[in-house]
């Protein structure tokens, strides 16, 4: 049950948890539904092929630490196309390295509406709320990539760092 009196971080992660619950088939309506709706990259005549390139672009400025270029020009793809998850994912990726985490926690929880089912959107959007210090909601996103994980080879990975990091928010939150 979510209540009005917690804290937005919290709901967002108690909204994220039950939207993964729908079963496939509200999902699959939910992207018919969106589906239709042109993006604004579409309006201006650019080719999927054209923002892969540019996305290529902010991609190589992230691997070369240049972090502020590349949010810029994942900022701009996100707008030319906002149904794109490695777009949003890129931004939001690109606000954690610059430790603007209370804004990549927010950019994550818009990549759980396209890519509801990938643990690591709540294991990076749990890293951010530990930096910030909102150790709940860290150990709740831990927790949640954990669960998402399961038992899926292709998410071992983050699943064991989750378990981890799980255990070292629970020493910090221990000793706060």
């Amino acid at each position: 049950m979510i209540e009005a009196s917690q804290q937005p971080d919290t709901l967002l992660l108690q909204l994220m948890q039950m939207a993964n619950q729908l079963p496939q088939t509200a999902k699959d309506e939910i992207n018919q539904i969106l589906a239709p709706i042109a993006t604004q990259g579409a309006l201006h005549g650019l080719s999927p092929e054209t923002l892969e390139t540019i996305y290529s672009v902010a991609y190589s400025m992230y691997q070369s630490s240049q972090y502020e270029k590349a949010r810029e020009i994942f900022q701009t793809l996100t707008m030319l196309d906002h149904f794109e998850y490695k777009y949003l994912f890129g931004l939001a990726s690109c606000y954690q390295m610059q430790k603007s985490y209370q804004q990549a926690v927010e950019t994550y929880a818009h990549c759980f509406l396209l890519e509801p089912n990938d643990p690591a959107v709540p294991f990076y959007s749990a890293y951010c709320h530990m930096m910030l210090k909102q150790y709940d909601a860290a150990a709740s996103g831990f927790d949640a990539a954990i669960r998402w994980a399961g038992e899926q080879a292709q998410f071992a990975e983050i699943k064991e760092r989750a378990i981890s990091m799980l255990a070292l928010v629970k020493r910090k939150k221990a000793s706060a």
